[in-house]
């Protein structure tokens, strides 16, 4: 799941990681939301949620404590991979966002090695 309010970027994670899986994209954080709590009632999970910070109305941290209580709330035993994605990428923001549950953090500008990097070194994907 790519979450992003700006579209290329959305295009630009898709175009990466699109050989290794199904993707699907959210523009706004309700969106996404409810997608990945769609998914699982389908018992259709996402291994990897690729999450920015800076979105209008519910922002990434808002999705992140949402998407872990979802997690947490309905016993899901295998928490997705969730990777945040900013622009910002000072101590403070790094640090809350591994806080409220994210498994790794990628800074804007990211290229397509950050991203594989991140992947691999989480196990989804072998890219060395």
């Amino acid at each position: 799941l790519i979450i992003d309010d700006v579209a290329l970027m959305c295009k630009v994670i898709h175009n990466i990681v699109a050989d290794y899986g199904n993707c699907e994209i959210a523009t706004s954080g309700q969106s996404a939301i409810h997608i990945f709590r769609s998914r699982h009632e389908k018992n259709e999970s996402f291994d990897v949620v690729f999450l920015d910070i800076n979105m209008p109305e519910t922002d990434g941290y808002q999705v992140l404590s949402s998407l872990r209580e979802y997690e947490k709330a309905n016993n899901i035993e295998k928490p997705c991979l969730i990777i945040m994605l900013s622009a910002i990428s000072d101590t403070y923001n790094k640090d809350k966002a591994y806080e409220i549950g994210a498994n790794d953090f990628i800074a804007k500008p990211m290229n397509r090695s950050a991203i594989l990097d991140s992947l691999d070194k989480h196990g989804i994907v072998k890219t060395k």
